[in-house]
C-alpha cells in the first residue's frame, strides 16, 4: 500500500487527504497544533463536492442541512479568458461554500474516522532519499506539503 504524508490541515489537505483515500492510499497528517485554522469563506466547485460525496458519502445537502456549508448551483465568471462574463450553470447538481471555521474540523472528523492518521507535530525536517521519505521514524512514500502558513 502507498503511504502519502500530507504537511497541513487546512482545506487542500482535506482535498488531498480525499484523493489519496479515493485511490486507497494510505494516509498521515502532520499538523501544528499551534497553528489556527484561517477563518475565511470558501468556495468549491462540482468536483469538490462529488469527490466528498464518493469517498465519504456527504452531499453538498448533507452540509447544508447541518450549517455546515450553502447551497450554489452555478457561478457567474467575471472578466474570464479573453474577458468574457458569462454563468455556468451546473445542470441541476449542486456544489457548496464554507467557512472553514465549520468545515474544516467537520471533514478532518470524517477523514479519522476512515483511518486517516493525524499527527500533531510542526514538521521542521525530513530525510528524503530516491525511494522514500521518512519524517522521524515513519517511512512514507511520498510527502505532499499542503501548508497555507
Amino acid at each position: 500500500m502507498i503511504k502519502v504524508a500530507i504537511v497541513g490541515k487546512c482545506t487542500s489537505s482535506i482535498i488531498t487527504a480525499l484523493q489519496c483515500l479515493k485511490y486507497g492510499f494510505e494516509v498521515s497528517i502532520y499538523y501544528d497544533p499551534e497553528t489556527p485554522y484561517l477563518n475565511i469563506g470558501e468556495s468549491t466547485t462540482l468536483s469538490i463536492s462529488n469527490l466528498i460525496h464518493e469517498v465519504l458519502g456527504v452531499s453538498a445537502c448533507n452540509l447544508y442541512e447541518q450549517g455546515i456549508a450553502s447551497l450554489k448551483n452555478g457561478v457567474k465568471f467575471i472578466d474570464w479568458g479573453v474577458g468574457n462574463t458569462f454563468y455556468s450553470n451546473f445542470y441541476n447538481k449542486i456544489s457548496f461554500q464554507f467557512d472553514t471555521e465549520k468545515f474544516n474540523p467537520y471533514i478532518h472528523g470524517l477523514l479519522e474516522q476512515r483511518g486517516v492518521n493525524y499527527i500533531p507535530h510542526k514538521i521542521t525536517h525530513y530525510h528524503e532519499d530516491e525511494r522514500t521519505v521518512t519524517i522521524e521514524d515513519k517511512v512514507y512514500d511520498f510527502i505532499i506539503w499542503c501548508s497555507g502558513w
